[in-house]
């Protein structure tokens, strides 16, 4: 029986992540520091709307800073709990009263992308615009909403979700192609565990979310998720 061999070939001072078995490498450069989780697979600086990863970060205040350096940073609602955060497992969305949750501070955009590692889901958004582009992991199945409406099952608990536009992905993976494009999205704001306007606000915790202007392609969502996994 012959087996399969994977080889990489490293230039000096390149760092390399390796996901899974056989798995997805992410290279660093070579001489410099590596690249950030949300540019992972080529993204380019000027596609990033915001970034956010309260797993890991300082303390609370550091938690809601965009990483992209847009100075998108996120919005409390007015009854947000700042102790409904801790370093190991990011935001905690705990209630379905409004105004306890997130929101970006920027507005989306026609055919843009949100990525999303979260954990201990018990229902509703992780993020989402009005009724118009939302993603749902948990229930019987992921709930895709894009201008349409697709239910994918098994639901999940744990893991990285990830919305463009006409495409829903679970864990890197494409979990359905047959959405709509809204093309009013860049008039709204974006819930963070939760739709737009605070409300029908997600249970459970959030450890990074990214929204993006673009459509992303399959595999820049793959390496953008494995990346997010890794934190």
């Amino acid at each position: 029986m012959i087996g399969v061999c994977e080889m990489n070939i490293q230039r000096p001072g390149q760092k390399i992540l390796t996901i899974g078995n056989p798995g997805l490498s992410v290279t660093g450069p070579r001489g410099g520091a590596a690249i950030p989780w949300y540019l992972a697979g080529g993204v380019s600086a000027n596609s990033v709307l915001s970034a956010f990863q309260p797993i890991g970060a300082a303390n609370y205040a550091a938690s809601l800073l965009d990483l992209s350096g847009n100075g998108n940073n996120a919005i409390e609602g007015a009854s947000r709990d700042p102790s409904k955060w801790d370093a190991a497992n990011g935001w905690e969305m705990y209630s379905t009263t409004n105004g306890t949750t997130l929101q970006t501070s920027h507005k989306g955009a026609v055919g843009m992308t949100g990525i999303a590692r979260f954990s201990n889901a018990g229902g509703a958004f992780v993020f989402g615009v009005s009724d118009r582009w939302t993603i749902d992991p948990s229930g019987t199945g992921v709930t895709y909403y894009n201008n349409g409406q697709k239910i994918i099952s098994p639901g999940m608990t744990n893991g990285v979700v990830a919305l463009t536009a006409n495409k829903g992905y679970r864990n890197g993976a494409l979990d359905t192609n047959e959405l709509g494009n809204r093309t009013d999205l860049g008039n709204h704001y974006i819930g963070i565990g939760s739709r737009d306007g605070f409300s029908f606000n997600f249970l459970g915790y959030i450890q990074a979310i990214a929204f993006y202007n673009t459509t992303l392609t399959s595999d820049q969502v793959a390496a953008i998720s494995a990346a997010m996994a890794a934190l």
